[in-house]
């Protein structure tokens, strides 16, 4: 069973009790899999809504304003202490530095130009 099928079932059960959606964060990274997987195999990736692509802004601005996952690998993590996961996270802040100064200037109907279309994975 593939992560969207899964995120369907998840769904499914979250529509029967009123209380409970998917958070965001799940729906972005099996939505984030899915497309890399669709790219893989030459298909066509499955498009970012408005609102993941919301998420995915947002999650730049507060790294850019040095929080967000980064800022609590960077402060919090004792596994994100070494000088290559320094690196790395400081290359997670340029990246974030980069899409929030390319959309600073966009609509909101024209973020997939920075947080969508530029956020696949390229095989390395």
């Amino acid at each position: 069973m593939g992560l969207e099928e899964r995120l369907k079932r998840l769904e499914d059960k979250a529509s029967t009790n009123s209380e409970w959606v998917v958070p965001i964060e799940v729906r972005l990274l099996t939505k984030t899999v899915a497309r890399h997987h669709a790219l893989q195999d030459s298909k066509e990736p499955p498009p970012y809504t408005q609102e993941e692509i919301e998420a995915m802004r947002q999650d730049d601005l507060e790294i850019v304003a040095g929080g967000g996952v980064v800022g609590e690998c960077r402060n919090n993590s004792k596994g994100w202490e070494s000088e290559e996961a320094r690196e790395l996270l400081a290359t997670w802040e340029e990246d974030a530095h980069r899409r929030v100064e390319a959309g600073k200037d966009l609509p909101p109907e024209l973020w997939h130009r920075v947080w969508a279309d530029e956020n696949e994975y390229e095989e390395g």
